[in-house]
């Protein structure tokens, strides 16, 4: 009798939204921290919907060295439905960046993604206001998937795929964000016709692949539960690309030293900041030749972007010194400083690579 009381008391101390990992891979929100398509690498990603509702999703691409989108758009799946895409390396038709290195994303899946050239979407230049005017940046980045809501009436039939595993009339979603459409307010539309809130439970699956070499790397990705507040619904138009992950709840939940803790802050985005913040990052490497090893280490900062204002270099807290401290270029950004210690499989310290590093 005692325990069922503990359990009641504590559903109730954590009863409002606050923003948390949900370890078991299901949220409202997921990221995939990390995707290229360097070194003849493409990146797979599948985004599944493992519920009974049909939900509305916005994509965001976005590149590497600053966190702008080079691509974003709408997909909504039936229940049980997966969208799956995959990047591969291109150049660019847009002046004035023709040539340059790039990105295109390719799928052949049937669900509904309005406008989206499905047979080769090439990535887009136009948010790309600092730093290097060029291209190649959006050739490794991160990837927002975001729940705007489940969708009701009409357009939940026109996204059901019945017997045969293809949607009803996608036809009719792009059609709702056209002139006069249901979904363009512009014309006196409301963008939130046939959509309640979401509820969450979606998963996402990412793979650096190589199919020549028979490479293929699983992407950690990271899953947030209780992202909005409770009851909103979030859905934007198809090119929208500002619902991000500072739309978060001001509110974090997190495990540590052995306590939960949950913790208010001013914005959204301090409290993903907050659950996302490690002071410590433990890695392996690999560097054998008889197995021609070698190892690169990622650390992406997907909220970095929120912390600096634009054309300033600098940076607001919880980063600790400018975005061009140290080595760190126009090309390089940087914005906190650590420790690199690397220690041998004999447990010795190579003093030579330690070092500083913005």
């Amino acid at each position: 009798m005692k325990t069922i009381h503990l359990l009641a008391l504590l559903l109730c101390t954590f009863s409002a939204s606050a923003v948390y990992v949900n370890h078991q891979g299901l949220g409202e929100v997921l990221l995939v921290p990390y995707y290229t398509v360097n070194n003849d690498l493409n990146t797979l990603v599948s985004v599944t919907n493992p519920t009974d509702a049909s939900k509305a999703i916005k994509i965001n691409v976005r590149e590497g060295l600053n966190g702008h989108a080079v691509l974003s758009y709408n997909v909504y799946l039936s229940a049980y439905d997966t969208w799956t895409f995959v990047f591969v390396a291109d150049t660019s038709s847009f002046a004035p960046f023709v040539g340059q290195d790039s990105v295109k994303q390719y799928s052949n899946d049937t669900s509904c993604a309005p406008f989206l050239q499905k047979n080769g979407q090439e990535f887009l230049p136009f948010e790309l206001t600092d730093g290097p005017q060029d291209m190649s940046r959006s050739r490794e980045g991160y990837i927002e998937i975001l729940e705007m809501g489940e969708l009701q009436g009409d357009f939940l039939a026109a996204v059901d795929q019945g017997n045969i595993g293809v949607p009803s009339n996608c036809g009719e979603l792009e059609a709702a964000w056209l002139q006069n459409g249901a979904w363009d307010e512009v014309s006196g539309g409301n963008v939130n016709q046939d959509l309640v809130a979401g509820n969450g439970g979606l998963m996402v699956e990412a793979d650096i692949i190589n199919v020549l070499e028979g490479i293929n790397y699983s992407i950690p990705v990271i899953a947030f539960d209780d992202f909005f507040a409770a009851d909103t619904i979030n859905h934007v138009d198809v090119g929208d690309t500002t619902l991000s992950l500072d739309d978060a709840e001001p509110l974090a939940k997190m495990f540590a030293n052995n306590e939960i803790y949950e913790l208010a802050f001013d914005t959204g985005v301090d409290a993903v900041s907050a659950v996302l913040m490690a002071d410590e990052l433990i890695g392996t490497y690999v560097l054998d030749s008889i197995v021609a090893g070698e190892s690169e280490t990622v650390l992406s900062m997907p909220t970095r972007r929120f912390y600096f204002e634009a054309g300033s270099s600098e940076m607001m807290p919880p980063f600790s010194t400018n975005s061009l401290t140290n080595q760190c270029s126009d090309s390089s950004y940087g914005g906190t400083e650590f420790d690199l210690i690397v220690w041998d499989r004999e447990s010795q310290r190579e003093v030579g690579f330690f070092n500083k590093g913005g």
